[in-house]
C-alpha cells in the first residue's frame, strides 16, 4: 500500500502546490493566476484536483469558498432588492447557511469530507481560511444577514404572541388568510 501512496503522490505532487499557489494569489482581486473568485474557476481547479485519489486541505479550502460565492451572489442580489427578503423561511435559510459556511460545515466540503474523521488543526485552518474570504469578498453582508434574521425573528416571536393573545379572547380567526 506504501507503494501505491508513493507513486500517486509522485505523479500528483506538483498540481497540489500549484493549486495551493492559485489559490493564495487569488486573494488578491486582480491577480491574473487562475479565475478562483468565481464558481467556473473554482469548479474547473475541483475537477482538476478530483484527479487525484487524495483530498488535500487546496481542495476543501475551494469547496468552501464555492458555498460562500454562491451564498454571497445569492444574498447580494436580494441586499440590492431594498434588503427585501420573500419570506421569512428564505432569510432563515440564508442565516443558516452563512453560519454553517463559517463554520466549515458547507455543503460541497461536507461532500467531500463525508467519509472523513474530523481533524481540529485541518478545522481550524479552514474555519481561518473562510473567515479571511468573507471578509475580502463580502465584508459586512454576512453580519447584516445575521442583524436582519434577528430583527425579523423577534418581529415575528412578538407577532405570535399578539395573535396567541387575540386567540384566547375569542378571535379566532385572528392571524388567517382572507380570501
Amino acid at each position: 500500500r506504501v507503494h501505491d501512496l508513493d507513486s500517486i503522490l509522485s505523479s500528483h505532487i506538483h498540481i497540489i502546490p500549484q493549486y495551493q499557489e492559485y489559490l493564495t494569489q487569488s486573494a488578491d482581486a486582480y491577480t491574473d493566476s487562475k479565475d478562483l473568485r468565481s464558481v467556473d474557476g473554482i469548479n474547473e481547479a475541483l475537477d482538476v484536483l478530483a484527479s487525484i485519489p487524495l483530498l488535500s486541505l487546496v481542495e476543501e479550502k475551494l469547496a468552501i469558498r464555492k458555498d460562500l460565492l454562491l451564498w454571497g451572489k445569492e444574498v447580494t442580489i436580494m441586499l440590492d432588492d431594498s434588503n427585501k427578503f420573500s419570506s421569512f423561511d428564505l432569510l432563515e435559510k440564508y442565516c443558516t447557511t452563512f453560519n454553517c459556511i463559517l463554520g466549515g460545515s458547507s455543503t460541497y466540503r461536507s461532500e467531500l469530507t463525508k467519509e472523513l474523521t474530523r481533524n481540529e488543526v485541518i478545522e481550524e485552518e479552514i474555519c481561518r481560511f473562510i473567515h479571511e474570504d468573507m471578509n475580502s469578498m463580502y465584508n459586512d453582508i454576512g453580519p447584516k444577514v445575521t442583524k436582519i434574521y434577528s430583527e425579523a425573528t423577534a418581529w415575528k416571536k412578538r407577532a405570535e404572541g399578539i395573535i396567541h393573545t387575540l386567540r384566547i379572547y375569542g378571535n379566532a380567526f385572528v392571524g388567517e388568510a382572507v380570501a
